[in-house]
């Protein structure tokens, strides 16, 4: 059984968030450490690791995956990358999402996408809440940009799982998913050497393509903006 980890002290509750968002400045400072020194010792081609950066946010994992192989970067560092990216953002921002929602969305574009990570999250917390922590492995997992590891740590928080319980699902789905992606992609390319390089480029634009075309559709219907206050 969950545990509605919301019923902590408001005190305890504040230390919670501030512990979280500093392991979020701390992993992003020692990543971008890393990042410097690995652009410096080697450039080609750690020196490009900014787009790869730019494009998962922008994108996706599975641009910064695809990118990554095609810019000859190591396995284990698009693995570590890509994984590594989105739990820092998750870290740092989901203190704010939870603790300062109301005072974050007033301001225009912040708040915009904020609003939008909320509605995602209340849109796909009843299919998750079915299946508990699985369901949230599974939800992050799932590879669309609106599924990542921000929405999911936010769907943990309104359906009141335990923070590590959160945390934990979070991390092993995003790992998964930033796994299969890599196997995926080197399974393609491997197959273009036969059939040209065009194929995996066709396949992520399509999956992109469907992407785009369900938010558009979700946007048009409405359900991408829901009042009601924030839990």
């Amino acid at each position: 059984m969950n545990v509605d980890f919301r019923k902590e002290t408001p005190e305890s509750f504040r230390r919670t968030l501030v512990q979280i968002q500093l392991a979020g400045v701390l992993c992003l400072t020692f990543w971008a450490l890393a990042l410097f020194l690995l652009g410096t010792w080697e450039p080609d081609p750690y020196a490009e690791a900014w787009r790869l950066i730019v494009g998962q946010l922008l994108v996706g994992r599975a641009y910064s995956v695809s990118a990554g192989l095609k810019h000859g970067f190591p396995k284990f560092f698009l693995l570590a990358q890509c994984s590594l990216q989105d739990m820092v953002i998750l870290l740092v921002l989901y203190p704010i999402i939870v603790g300062g929602y109301r005072r974050i969305v007033e301001y225009r574009f912040l708040g915009d996408a904020l609003a939008n990570i909320r509605a995602t999250a209340e849109r796909h917390k009843e299919s998750v809440a079915k299946y508990g922590v699985v369901g949230l492995v599974a939800f992050v997992f799932f590879p669309l940009w609106s599924t990542g590891a921000l929405a999911g740590g936010v769907i943990g928080y309104l359906l009141g799982m335990r923070t590590r319980d959160v945390f934990s699902a979070v991390i092993v789905g995003n790992f998964l998913s930033v796994a299969c992606w890599l196997w995926l992609f080197d399974q393609m390319r491997r197959f273009s050497e036969v059939f040209g390089d065009i194929i995996p480029g066709l396949i992520l634009f399509t999956a992109l393509g469907v992407a785009a075309f369900m938010r558009f559709y979700r946007f048009r219907s409405g359900s991408d903006r829901k009042n009601g206050p924030f839990p």
